[in-house]
């Protein structure tokens, strides 16, 4: 019969008094933003993010695996 074995925790994040940090939030500038679009759409679509923004605000990009990650940056980028 196998043995079973629980999956090792791994130890909370914590910040500098030893307190746990619930989590870390950053925000980012408009144009770290456009960088990561940019980045991203360049990863995986073999565009640049302006290309890529130009297209989704035309309509001409729908969410779909690989764009939704970079469709939620471009949505981000448009309420901000």
């Amino acid at each position: 019969m196998a043995r079973r074995v629980a999956p090792r925790r791994r130890p909370a994040a914590t910040n500098g008094n030893g307190q746990r940090n619930a989590s870390t939030v950053r925000e980012l500038t408009q144009d770290e933003l456009l960088k990561m679009i940019d980045r991203r759409s360049r990863a995986l679509l073999g565009i640049s993010g302006d290309q890529f923004l130009r297209r989704y605000r035309a309509g001409k990009i729908e969410f779909a695996p690989v764009e939704g990650p970079i469709i939620v940056l471009a949505d981000l980028l448009a309420s901000g």
